[in-house]
């Protein structure tokens, strides 16, 4: 699983730098988890030479290993959605506006440009085993009155489920560690009194 988060990562650095494309990817990209677990994904967009202002999509999951608890639109650099986020059959579909266009998130005594989200997806952990939650159908239209698509590039989302430890581990290793100082105790009292 490690292999898929860093093949991921890989991507996303080097995607773009050689494709003159909006790429689309969650923050973070990757994670492992524990079954029964929550925790929130967002996705986000990073233009790269292009003033995009409408995207249209959808993101999917596998319905065996997560669940979407809900979707968050705080901080959204969309304005207008003619559709929100919602799920339907493991498939979160959506389009929106952004008037005026964007090309990244400018801040206060930074030259970096950053990228923006588009919406957050807290997600509940029901399965075990190697996953990924995956931008499909991605369109990023440029605002240059005509609606030209933009190229586009996108990175999934990787993660890895286990079952969480029930403490018997843990327990199991006190017990050892318990054994061990008496072990040494009675050790060294028989020691000292060959001595003596």
């Amino acid at each position: 699983m490690k292999k898929i988060i860093l093949i991921s990562i890989f991507f996303f650095l080097i995607i773009p730098c050689y494709v003159g494309a909006s790429t689309f990817f969650f923050d973070p990209i990757g994670k492992h988890v524990l079954e029964g677990e929550k925790f929130t994904i967002y996705l986000e967009i990073k233009p790269e030479n292009d003033l995009v202002n409408a995207v249209e999509g959808s993101v999917g999951f596998d319905r065996d290993l997560l669940k979407v608890l809900e979707i968050k639109k705080t901080n959204s650099i969309i304005n207008i959605w003619i559709k929100e986020p919602e799920v339907e059959n493991g498939t979160i579909n959506f389009s929106g506006i952004i008037p005026g266009g964007f090309n990244g998130v400018l801040r206060p005594l930074d030259k970096n440009v950053y990228p923006g989200i588009l919406f957050g997806i807290t997600f509940e952990v029901v399965g075990l085993g190697s996953g990924a939650v995956n931008i499909e159908n991605i369109k990023a239209f440029q605002n240059d009155g005509l609606g030209t698509e933009a190229e586009s590039s996108v990175v999934p989302f990787s993660l890895d489920a286990d079952r969480p430890t029930n403490g018997q581990g843990k327990l199991w290793l006190w017990i050892i560690v318990f054994i061990a100082i008496i072990i040494m105790v009675a050790y060294y009292r028989k020691t000292k009194n060959e001595i003596i």
